[in-house]
């Protein structure tokens, strides 16, 4: 409840809470990274994830979710090979493929991104906003705008936003935000 409406501290309490009375209970780790991602403490989270993974290394979605403080601090190699175990456990993830096709384009590897992209059925699950940054970072504004048409009417400002924001577009970002 505190991680859903934005009340930092109460998670971040709720969460240490919550490890100091399981220290091997690997989601608290995974979303206290999360959290504390949100706040900018990137080292932190990775800590929290890297032992997220240690206590449980067959959750492809411990796994997807400790690539992004990697990513976040431009390690994309490393975040691949983290992003391809996720895969190996859960091939059909569309979150761990959306994350491949990320720290591909951040590599400037806009081919293989692409080609993954048209692979995942990306449409309609909540990562249009990703889909529209890959394509910009490709060169393909058309399929950029086709990408964020999608996102659904009832999405949050935030996330029409964070896709403007993705597509190079920081004015009508802020606008969004508004």
């Amino acid at each position: 409840l505190h991680w859903q409406t934005w009340q930092t501290e109460p998670a971040v309490r709720e969460l240490r809470l919550a490890i100091s009375l399981n220290p091997n209970y690997a989601t608290a780790h995974q979303w206290l990274g999360r959290r504390l991602m949100t706040e900018g403490r990137v080292d932190e989270a990775e800590v929290m994830m890297r032992r997220a993974t240690e206590l449980d290394p067959l959750s492809h979605r411990i796994w997807d979710n400790y690539a992004i403080p990697l990513m976040t601090q431009g390690r994309y190699e490393e975040a691949l090979v983290v992003i391809d175990r996720a895969l190996a456990l859960q091939p059909d993830s569309i979150q761990a493929g959306i994350w491949k096709t990320l720290a591909l384009g951040s590599l400037g590897r806009h081919a293989e991104a692409v080609a993954l992209l048209r692979k995942l059925p990306w449409a309609g699950s909540t990562y249009e906003e990703y889909a529209a940054e890959v394509f910009t970072r490709a060169g393909l504004p058309a399929e950029a705008e086709k990408a964020y048409a999608l996102i659904p009417a009832g999405a949050s400002a935030t996330t029409r936003a964070g896709a403007l924001a993705r597509m190079g577009r920081p004015q009508e970002a802020l606008a969004a935000m508004d």
